[in-house]
């Protein structure tokens, strides 16, 4: 009777000894898979995608819009982006996909008949060389194609006068690959994790 009630007890001890270890093993693989997850959402939003930067003045609340085709595809209201502007605020930021799978732009100024000036765009993403229009060089590169009554490329950036509510430019992009600095990106990932 004795023998038999150390024999359970041991068995009791055994089991929540084997209980503990699949909870550790448990947790242990939830905080992995977490890390994987913080990791891949990290390198998804941040290191994968192009972030846009504008310098726009306008004269009513508006939308300053981007649409983006890779080689061969048309432009759609599901590859685009777009950011809320006012005449008050004059810089803007907000993000498109991977530049790597771009090979244009359309670029829309503003949506309402009248005037706009677009001082500045610049899009970067880690490991590429940035895209900058901000000269009247690099604005030279936009050609105008939809609602354009007038425009004027000076040192003060692209001034557009638009005969419609839908007034668009179009960028051809070649994006130049520069490398990511792995160790870094190893660095940033591994702080995540932790």
């Amino acid at each position: 009777s004795y023998s038999m009630g150390v024999q359970v007890s041991d068995d009791i001890q055994q089991l929540k000894i084997t209980k503990d270890r699949q909870n550790r093993l448990l947790r242990g693989v939830f905080a992995i898979f977490i890390c994987l997850l913080g990791c891949g959402l990290y390198y998804y939003f941040i290191v994968s995608q192009t972030f846009v930067e504008i310098d726009l003045e306008v004269t009513q609340n508006n939308y300053f819009k981007i649409y983006w085709a890779g080689p061969g595809e048309p432009y759609s209201e599901k590859r685009m982006s777009a950011v809320a502007v006012t005449p008050e605020k004059h810089n803007h930021k907000f993000h498109i996909p991977d530049i790597s799978k771009i090979e244009r732009l359309r670029i829309d100024t503003h949506s309402y008949e009248g005037e706009a000036t677009l001082r500045q765009i610049i899009l970067l993403q880690e490991g590429w060389e940035a895209i900058k229009l901000s000269s009247p060089e690099e604005f030279g590169k936009l050609v105008p194609l939809y609602h354009i009554a007038d425009f004027r490329i000076d040192d003060n950036g692209l001034w557009v006068k638009s005969s419609g509510n839908d007034p668009y430019f179009e960028l051809f992009v070649s994006p130049v690959l520069l490398g990511l600095n792995i160790g870094w990106l190893i660095l940033r990932l591994v702080f995540i994790g932790c």
